[in-house]
């Protein structure tokens, strides 16, 4: 899937917030890291949360093979 981030959280709460905050949809939550799904260019919404300060968020670079 295009889009997908991840970001580093404890708990399922701060993983939302990180959605919330964003305006992405949160995916999977696995502590220690959330994945989540954007439809927007990544580096974009990566650098809005750069500029405001909010937690990192980073492209997801996991490829699953089956």
């Amino acid at each position: 899937m295009d889009g997908q981030l991840i970001a580093s959280v404890q708990t399922r709460e701060e993983a939302e917030k990180i959605a919330a905050l964003y305006g992405i949809e949160l995916v999977d939550f696995a502590a220690p890291a959330a994945l989540y799904a954007t439809e927007e260019d990544p580096q974009t919404v990566i650098q809005r949360g750069m500029d405001n300060g909010w937690p990192l968020l980073e492209i997801n670079h996991t490829k699953e093979l089956y």
